[in-house]
């Protein structure tokens, strides 16, 4: 038998969206995780950023964006680098930034005196952007 629940359950409405996680070093960026769900700060890009073959009409968000930002509830479903690759977690804490791609390393990165300097690699990577898809969820009571 069905029965009708009145129990004021989260509905979720959701979106799937590639941001861009552009590095301002400094601790200026947020760190992100596969898989984490999270309220996290945005900035629209005008006119659309275009990295490779993706196009972006949002960035994460750094604080320096004079017009502010908006925020979303969002899950982090996929981070990706153009060299590393699938990318597990940013950790851009501290005046080092750790990058954890999928096979296993961990990259330490200079955020403050030399930013986007490799410390524990001899192969150095000149651009950090990253492409991050993520799902916006939107919850509301019913």
């Amino acid at each position: 038998m069905n029965e009708r629940r009145n129990d004021h359950t989260p509905k979720h409405d959701t979106k799937v969206v590639h941001v861009c996680w552009q590095p301002a070093w400094h601790e200026l960026d947020q760190s992100l995780a596969l898989g984490e769900t999270s309220l996290i700060a945005l900035e629209e890009i005008s006119p659309p950023l275009q990295i490779d073959d993706q196009t972006f009409q949002w960035k994460f968000s750094t604080g320096l964006d004079p017009d502010g930002g908006f925020e979303k509830n969002v899950r982090i479903d996929a981070i990706h680098h153009p060299i590393l690759g699938e990318v597990l977690k940013i950790d851009a804490c501290g005046l080092d930034y750790i990058v954890y791609p999928a096979n296993g390393e961990e990259i330490i990165i200079d955020a403050e005196e030399d930013p986007g300097v490799v410390h524990n690699r001899t192969v150095q990577i000149e651009n950090w952007s990253m492409t991050v898809r993520v799902t916006i969820i939107e919850s509301e009571i019913v």
